[in-house]
């Protein structure tokens, strides 16, 4: 099954040669698209649009394999996760009365965890999805906590 996928980006654009095998790859993968991306794919008919394009200010950064990305969403994201939960360890200094310790390792595991997503997307259409219509709300929410937490965290003490 793993022998007929293909590395690279191209065959993830729609109109390819191999639409049919391919689709039947990713669903034996158990990957499958949801109601937003089918929309935006419909409404641009199987062209490129200027959302898949760089600017050129960006020519510069080294552009990166699959593998690449995947490593270094892997990593972002295992690293995060390490902060997030090895952060348990210091309820007891939240216990004691200094919350400090745990809320740092929580919001920087988060942000580190969020940033590894964007390895495999890229920067702004991370944000273009995150900040989609159906999913604005919950972003605002999620990104404004990590920014008032870190906002409090460098406020002196009072």
């Amino acid at each position: 099954m793993f022998e007929n996928i293909r590395s690279g980006y191209a065959r993830l654009l729609p109109g390819g040669p191999n639409d049919a095998e391919d689709q039947e790859i990713i669903h034996d993968l158990g990957v499958y698209e949801d109601e937003e991306s089918r929309a935006q794919r419909s409404s641009s008919s199987g062209a490129l649009d200027e959302t898949m394009t760089c600017p050129a200010w960006l020519d510069f950064l080294p552009s990166l394999s699959l593998r690449e990305r995947l490593l270094g969403c892997a990593t972002c994201m295992v690293c995060g996760y390490i902060l997030s939960f090895g952060s348990f360890m210091r309820m007891k200094d939240l216990i004691i009365g200094n919350p400090v310790p745990l809320v740092v390792h929580v919001t920087m595991g988060n942000i580190l965890a969020l940033s590894g997503t964007c390895f495999l997307t890229g920067p702004s259409s991370q944000l273009k999805r995150m900040f989609h219509k159906s999913r604005k709300v919950a972003s605002i929410f999620y990104l404004g906590s990590l920014g008032v937490t870190l906002f409090l965290l460098l406020l002196p003490h009072f």
